[in-house]
């Protein structure tokens, strides 16, 4: 998978770093105060919805670049890769939660109390917005180190 001749990977991978990261604490700040939620929410999904795709991306020409170094690739690399096949679930996982969590409140008035639907998607998008934090700094890490240090 290459772009006008570059790799592909190298490039998505920067974008699943920029806006999983940007996602998951927006979601961590939206999940909790409604003002934010109300003006940046559905900027958020957009967000959202660009990480999962750009990690999606990234695993698939990964994976491709992967299987082309052959012999050449090494043990860092390889727990770069999986650590890449996991980061796209949580990213997904978040990413929905927080259109359900959109969804519920798009018609409640500024002072109105979530209902409990509400808490308990937002719960599932907090747990997936960190564990998608996590991820990415790990995947992150293993993939500059394997290239930086080897």
């Amino acid at each position: 998978m290459e772009l006008f001749g570059i790799p592909l990977h190298p490039l998505v991978v920067h974008a699943a770093v920029v806006l999983v990261p940007l996602a998951g604490l927006g979601t961590l700040v939206v999940a909790f105060w409604g003002k934010a939620r109300r003006q940046f929410g559905w900027l958020l999904v957009v967000f959202s919805v660009g990480g999962v795709g750009a990690t999606l991306l990234a695993r698939e020409s990964g994976e491709e670049l992967f299987e082309s170094m052959g012999e050449a690739a090494s043990p860092t690399l390889s727990s770069h890769m999986r650590w890449g096949g996991v980061a796209f679930w949580p990213a997904l996982v978040m990413s929905l939660a927080l259109v359900a969590m959109m969804l519920t409140t798009r018609r409640l008035d500024p002072g109105q109390r979530p209902s409990r639907l509400y808490w308990a998607v937002a719960v599932i998008a907090v747990l997936a917005a960190v564990a998608s934090l996590v991820l990415i700094v790990m995947v992150g890490h293993s993939g500059a180190t394997a290239v930086w240090s080897e």
